[in-house]
């Protein structure tokens, strides 16, 4: 509703980080907002060695969402 003009939205950053940047979304009540931290955990199985398509996709993670390789295990 809130990218059609229809109404008002509480998401995440990283959800609407490109609507935000292209002008689709606009920021409201700014000096309010919340900074809500949450875990993101990758679960998988760890045989001898991690696989090209799982580390593929934590690298994909840890880029997009931003996250400090030191917090990421």
């Amino acid at each position: 509703l809130a990218l059609s003009g229809a109404g008002i939205a509480c998401l995440s950053d990283f959800m609407t980080y490109r609507d935000r940047k292209n002008g689709s979304l606009v920021a409201l009540f700014k000096d309010s907002s919340l900074r809500i931290e949450q875990p993101i955990h990758a679960i998988y199985y760890k045989n001898s060695a991690t696989s090209l398509r799982i580390s593929s996709f934590i690298e994909f993670i840890k880029s997009n969402l931003k996250i400090d390789n030191n917090e990421f295990m």
